[in-house]
């Protein structure tokens, strides 16, 4: 029984995490689309929408293997409103803090995929292999805004 319940907790965790991802990256891209800016936050404006696709797939395969309770898809709603005002915050910001920052979320992401995938190494391969995957893309996602703060 502990051991389901720390399995879903990590899983719920998961996905709390991914739908705020997605609505940072989505307020990100609308103010970017709205205002004027400069050519290196036009790199930022594409790599913020393939990164949100990306992120969109991570919560698709998620909810393969994990069904939120009305508890949690009731607290989604704030959970992805703070999201928002944090991509409002990071579109407003200057391209290398956003980036840098991006970076740091992004690193923190993939540990946590990791040590999701640590903790349920008892789950199905397939859960675990996407888990796995997930993590290799998040750190992916991180040398990716890495490399916008070194170009």
């Amino acid at each position: 029984m502990h051991r389901q319940l720390q399995d879903h907790w990590q899983l719920t965790l998961a996905y709390l995490t991914e739908s705020q991802a997605i609505a940072i990256y989505q307020a990100e891209c609308a103010v970017l689309r709205l205002s004027q800016f400069s050519p290196e936050r036009g790199q930022s404006l594409a790599l913020c929408g393939e990164i949100m696709q990306e992120e969109r797939e991570h919560e698709k395969h998620l909810l393969h293997w994990y069904t939120p309770g009305w508890p949690v898809r009731l607290y989604s709603y704030p959970n992805a409103f703070l999201g928002f005002l944090v991509g409002l915050a990071l579109a407003l910001l200057p391209g290398r803090l956003c980036w840098r920052l991006h970076v740091i979320a992004e690193i923190q992401a993939a540990q946590t995929y990791a040590r999701t995938a640590n903790l349920l190494k008892h789950a199905e391969p397939e859960l675990l292999r996407f888990l796995h995957e997930a993590s290799s893309q998040e750190k992916l996602h991180a040398d990716r805004f890495e490399k916008l703060l070194s170009g």
